[in-house]
């Protein structure tokens, strides 16, 4: 599941992370509201794994 995080372009302030986009975007319209900040980056992380193609599942050309 992604991990995200909104952040204000605007100030060094930011969301905590969650897994909830709902929980993060309420956190940027409270913050707007609080400090009058308009511009906003969402920083979302997924974890990946790479297999190698011998592995079972892998894909092989």
């Amino acid at each position: 599941m992604p991990v995200l995080y909104t952040a204000c372009k605007d100030c060094t302030e930011r969301s905590p992370a969650t897994t909830d986009r709902a929980a993060s975007d309420l956190w940027a319209l409270e913050h707007a509201g609080r400090t009058g900040h308009r511009r906003y980056r969402e920083c979302v992380s997924v974890d990946l794994y790479a297999r190698p193609a011998n592995e079972t599942g892998g894909i092989t050309p």
